[in-house]
């Protein structure tokens, strides 16, 4: 600056301070002359000096090129605007329409609201309504901008004032401007988008930002500020914010609007910005779309989505590593193939680190994730290796969140299920820490660990080790034992004991100690508890008490039960008084002392449900059943002194449901008593091994009290009744005492048809074989069956039906018999009884299955299966892409394929074929069909006979060989997987009908046999032995009715079933179908293969006399078809009468038996036409089906459509007669 410049600026400086002096002073001369009254000496003393200063001046002072002087001239400018009079003043002008005017008061307000002192000055004096209506009217956009600029100033971060300019209608001035301008980019924009972003961080305005659609608003400005960081994220921040304040469902529709948008695409592109906000918005709204389910497919695609996450996890954050791996969790979660991605995008480690967070929530979402992971196929080896097992057994178990151990303790579920972690799991604390799970005080904790457990104990000696030495047995026991454990923990504590005496043999004589004789002595002195709440009177105890000492003191022979009686089938209608149960002793007050506590009664019975329900799960493996182990005692020898009470305790079980006590039995209470009835029975049976038990219930006569409650309604227990049923007559119930019962068969028809339920079928068709079924054959090897000796324990087979049923708790396998290797194409299909897990395929012999490790066919390297269930194949953990198939319903039939020409496996669905499953199957081994299901699960095989044909069956595949000769022949329905089974004693009888004779023919003249017209009345039953002299020739070619006469005549048929015979037998043995009446009352069709002659007798003989109707009725049609000549031959003793008929009998055929209640006989039919002719009886009795010596066959009493249409319309089960 020049000399002469310095001097001027001097001199005006001086100038200035000059005139304000002289102004100062004119100001207070003015003032004190004033003749309205002067302003007082302290009243001058308060004004500013400023203020004395005009507006010109100041206005000059502002073009200073003097900092200070600009900033005080500014300052002064300031203050005085705000004042009062000028600050109207100002407003004024925003609202004139001079423009130039308005411009210049706009831009003083813009500067005025930058301080928050004056902000509250300026909302006082309605400065936000005056903008906002300024916005409303028609002004420039440079007036606009400076408005809304001015609006974004005075509501920043206050809601108050937000809600104020929202009620002013700002939200939809800025929609319009947003709206209504030209697609481009402004800065009118720009201040719009700053003030909306504003509004959708204000909750209560959510509503009115919705009405207006400001959401779609902002999802067209990300894609017109694209390349503008800082406004995009604003936008996705806005648009996060509204879609938080949805509900569910209206946001999941939002979404899919702003998909057709194509935001997913701009949001993926804000991904790979370098702007750490921009990316993290957009990982916000990601989580939006994902977490409510809406185009998760397109998100999977976004190239490299896991590796822009990446940086973000970080251990030190909160927020976003939640929002990250909650939304990895979700993708998981709908898409299998992004497992892959995961894996390749090297995030696994940074999500284990993530279990080390502070923050309980990230280690939450940390562990979702993995827990989705972990199921993957192929991904625990490098889980493991990258120290997963580490980290969760690090992590403390007692956080605060009960879902963070839950998802620890499933993990650790799932990597036990993997048989290649079973070494690498022996080498951790796993065991200790399972432990220390089931010692938890939160219930879900302690069922997640206690499921673990019994899969890990079930699979490895060295975990059930380290558990049991860290008292796992006792710790189960106290849960099993103490009832104030919730239900489900007391079951699967026995469950856990189950899995490691199955490993472990020598816990067997241990668990007998501590868990089941407790057990037992806690169901009695509960059982008696029981009696006295629901009668109200002192239970009958035996007047012998005696003490039971220690469970591991020696055993005493116990002393006899006092006059033990069980309510008979001839009291069922008895009162309360009337009853008399089953008196149990007195010894066991150890256990009684400690639940005797004031409970209701229903309170009684529910404890004592569960407690049935945990001794039949321990009881129905049978694993405690087997021999004893070196010294120690077996089961019957150790329990003896306690069988008697045990048999009682467990009928008066079955008699609660029969006790009307006095106060009012509702509906809890009367359920209690039916589930006691139910475990009762459940328990029983799973005794039934033990001698000392069947005598007690069998002398008890549980068959018939079992009968009786058939009708009761309950459908629960007459489903386990009708499973009950086949295992009385296996375990040596006798046979005459099931055909003597009244109105047995149409009783069990009647509620077997009613129950609707196609898995009791097979038990009912099993039992009646039992009891109708007099042959000795066996279903030989040769035949394809399924191997009990391949198969796991606790399934039931049926040997002729091929049906398989698992009722227990375990995850049971069958093997079939006969498999295929080498070359050629086989299949075999398996119909789907039910909906729950059933896994179907193929096995080696070198498949291990373990029932209570939950490993069947599929589960391991030497097996396929697919999964109709869950739609998945499995072979062991060796499958990339474990998703195939579709889902399978019940009566769904799957047919597996196995191809060795291509060396592969396929399945089809109903006919569907669904690809190939598997490839590169090794065609050296042999191949067997397989299932293994969960429990309550059933359903049929089929291996391509005429009995189990193949209805899908591929036209280039063949059937499993079944058979090599045509002397194969089964006759044997029953379940083949007990260890005891039915031995027939013969029996002479004791009434021997007079010697009669019997008219016969060769095969090619016409049949005669007597006319029954005139039948002796006073005979007993009808039964009359004929007379040769007295009988009249006709030809049964006249006898013989056509099926229009029938359906005319046959209005109702009292009795009718078919079976669809096998094989005929090639032995001398012919075989015999028919009905009984009573042991010693039959009519049946006898077959005599070799003259293809069908022979209808009448007999009245004793069933159990084995040797007469395999030696004497079998010789006796022999040479009755031999003969060619019409002389008479005599009857053998207790052939009443005798026909004979041409017919020959094939595999396939369908034979029936009807008896007509209309004129009392019995005929037979044929492939649904009726043979031969009618045989009168007169008996009364109920029939039984009756056959002997037959093929392997298929019974139908109803529960498909018989072949005979007239049976069809004049027979139904629900409504036979009795």
């Amino acid at each position: 600056m020049s000399k002469v410049e310095e001097y001027g600026l001097m001199f005006m400086t001086g100038l200035m301070t000059t005139l304000l002096g002289l102004r100062i002073y004119d100001y207070i001369e003015e003032t004190h002359n004033d003749d309205a009254g002067g302003i007082s000496q302290d009243r001058l003393l308060r004004v500013p000096p400023e203020d004395f200063i005009s507006l010109e001046d100041l206005s000059s002072l502002l073009k200073s090129q003097t900092i200070n002087m600009k900033k005080s001239a500014l300052k002064i400018i300031v203050d005085r605007a705000l004042s009062g009079k000028h600050l109207r003043y100002i407003l004024d002008a925003v609202q004139s329409d001079n423009e130039s005017r308005k411009l210049k008061a706009l831009v003083v307000v813009k500067h005025l609201s930058q301080n928050d002192r004056n902000k509250t000055i300026l909302v006082n004096m309605k400065t936000l309504k005056i903008l906002v209506k300024a916005l409303k009217s028609d002004m420039p956009e440079e007036l606009q901008k400076t408005a809304v600029a001015s609006i974004y100033q005075l509501i920043l971060e206050n809601d108050n004032r937000k809600a104020k300019a929202a009620s002013y209608g700002l939200i939809e001035v800025l929609c319009s401007f947003l709206n209504n301008r030209p697609a481009r980019y402004s800065d009118l924009k720009y201040w719009s988008i700053l003030v909306l972003h504003q509004l959708c961080v204000t909750d209560k305005l959510f509503e009115q930002l919705f009405d207006n659609k400001v959401i779609f608003i902002l999802a067209d400005m990300l894609k017109l500020t694209f390349g503008t960081p800082s406004m995009q994220k604003l936008c996705l921040h806005g648009i996060v914010r509204l879609l938080g304040s949805f509900s569910d469902q209206f946001a999941e529709k939002v979404l899919q609007d702003l998909a057709k948008m194509k935001l997913i695409s701009l949001t993926s592109s804000c991904l790979r910005n370098n702007d750490s906000d921009l990316v993290s918005w957009s990982i916000f709204l990601i989580h939006e779309f994902v977490t409510r389910k809406v185009q998760v497919e397109e998100i999977c695609k976004i190239r490299g989505l896991v590796k822009i996450y990446q940086p973000y996890i970080r251990i030190t954050d909160t927020i976003l590593p939640r929002v990250i791996l909650r939304t990895l969790k979700c993708l998981c979660d709908e898409n299998v193939s992004f497992y892959r991605e995961l894996i390749r995008g090297k995030i696994i480690p940074k999500v284990i680190k993530c279990l080390k967070s502070n923050d309980e929530q990230t280690q939450y979402w940390s562990l979702a994730l993995l827990h989705n992971v972990v199921y993957q196929m192929g991904s625990h080896k490098q889980l493991l290796k990258l120290g997963l097992m580490d980290a969760l057994l690090s992590m403390p178990s007692n956080t605060a969140l009960i879902h963070i151990q839950l998802y620890i303790i499933e993990i650790y579920g799932v990597l036990c299920a993997d048989p290649e972690n079973i070494k690498f799991l022996e080498s951790t604390s796993l065991a200790e820490k399972l432990m220390q799970y089931i010692d938890s005080t939160d219930s879900e904790i302690q069922q997640s660990a206690i499921s673990v457990l019994i899969n890990i104990a079930a699979v490895s000696e060295s975990i059930t080790s380290s558990i049991v030495q860290h008292d796992g047995i006792h710790i189960l026991t106290a849960l099993f034992l103490h009832h104030g454990n919730g239900d489900a923990i007391r079951i699967l504590a026995c469950k856990a004991v189950l899995s490691l005496i199955y490993i472990d043999p020598e816990l067997r004589f241990e668990t007998l100690v501590y868990s089941i004789r407790p057990g037992f002595q806690l169901l009695i002195a509960q059982v008696e508890q029981a009696i006295k709440s629901l009668t109200g009177t002192t239970s009958p105890t035996s007047s012998n008490e005696k003490s039971s000492g220690s469970p591991q003191s020696t055993k005493q022979k116990p002393e006899s039960p006092t006059d033990a009686s069980i309510v008979s089938s001839s009291i069922m209608s008895s009162t309360v008084t009337e009853l008399m149960l089953t008196p149990i002793e007195n010894k066991f007050s150890d256990v009684k002392s400690s639940i005797e506590q004031p409970l209701s009664t229903l309170d009684h019975c529910n404890r004592l449900q569960v407690t049935i329900n945990c001794l039949e799960v321990l009881m129905n493996s049978g694993l405690l059943f087997d021999s004893k182990v070196g010294r120690e005692q077996s089961f019957e020898s150790y329990m003896d002194d306690l069988m008697d009470d045990i048999s009682a305790a467990l009928m008066n079980c079955l008699v609660f449901k029969l006790i009307d006590n006095d106060k009012k039995d509702f509906s809890d209470l009367s359920n209690a008593k039916s589930e006691i009835a139910y475990y009762g029975l459940r328990c029983l049976l799973t005794l039934f091994r033990v001698e000392k038990i069947r005598e007690f219930v069998f002398k008890e006569n549980l068959f018939s009290l079992l009968i009786s409650y058939l009708d009761s309604g309950d459908d629960k227990l007459t489903k386990q009744i009708f499973l009950a049923l086949p295992k009385f007559l296996m375990h040596g119930f006798s046979t005459v005492e099931v055909i003597n019962t009244t109105n047995l068969f149409p009783k069990l028809l009647k509620e077997v048809s009613m129950l609707h339920n196609d898995s009791i079928w097979p038990y009912f068709n099993s039992f009646i074989s039992l009891a109708s079924d007099f042959s000795c054959t066996t279903i030989p090897s040769e035949y394809v069956q399924l191997s009990l000796t391949y198969s796991s324990p606790n399934v039931d087979l049926f040997g002729s039906t091929l049906h398989v049923s698992n009722h227990s708790w375990t995850f049971e396998s069958v093997r079939a018999t006969h498999g295929v290797s080498m070359s050629g194409k086989y299949a075999y299909e398996f119909q789907v009884g039910s909906s729950g897990i059933i896994q179907i395929g193929w096995a080696s012999a070198e498949t291990e299955f373990n029932e209570y490790g939950g490993w069947g066919v599929g589960d391991d390297k030497h097996s396929y299966a697919f999964d109709g269930n869950r739609k998945r194949k499995w072979h062991g953990r060796d499958v990339d892409e474990d998703s195939y198939g579709e889902l399978c319903d019940t009566r769904d039939v799957i047919t597996s394929i196995i191809d060795f020409n291509d060396c592969t496996i396929s399945f089809s669905v109903n006919g569907k074929d669904m690809g190939i499953a598997f490839r590169e199957i090794d065609r050296n081994q042999t191949w067997y069909p397989t299932v293994s299901m969960t429990g309550e699960q059933f359903g049929q095989f089929a291996f391509g006979s005429l009995l189990d044909p193949l209805r899908y069956r591929p036209a280039d595949a063949a059937v499993i060989p079944y058979y090599e000769d045509d002397v194969f022949f089964s006759c044997e329905n029953v379940l083949i997987n007990q260890e005891i089974s039915l031995e027939t004693n013969s029996v002479q009888s004791s009434n021997e009908s007079p010697q009669s004779q019997v008219s016969f023919t060769t095969a090619s003249e016409p049949v005669y046999s007597p006319i029954l017209d005139d039948v002796d009345p006073d005979v007993e039953d009808g039964v009359q032995p004929p007379n040769s002299n007295d009988c009249s020739k006709r030809l049964i070619s006249d006898l013989q009715i056509s099926n229009q006469a029938i359906s005319d005549k046959l209005v109702q048929l009292k009795f009718y079933y078919e079976i669809q015979i096998g094989r005929t037998p090639s032995s001398h043995l012919h075989f015999q179908f028919g009905c009984l009446f009573d042991t010693e009352n039959v009519i049946c069709l006898v077959y005599e293969k070799q003259f293809n002659t069908v022979v209808y007798l009448k007999l009245l003989h004793n069933l159990m006399d084995k040797a007469y109707f395999d030696i004497v009725v079998n010789q006796f049609v022999t040479t009755l078809c031999k003969s060619k000549s019409d002389d008479y031959i005599s009857y053998p003793n207790g052939i009443l009468e005798a026909y004979l008929h041409p017919q020959t009998l094939k595999e396939g055929s369908y034979l029936g038996v009807a008896l007509d209640s209309i004129s009392n006989s019995c005929f037979f039919t044929l492939d649904g036409h009726q043979i031969g002719q009618p045989i009168h009886t007169h008996s009364t009795k109920s029939t039984l089906p009756f056959f002997r010596n037959m093929p392997r066959y298929l019974l139908n009493f109803g529960q498909y459509d018989f072949k005979f249409i007239d049976a069809n319309f004049s027979f139904s089960p629900t409504s036979i007669p009795f």
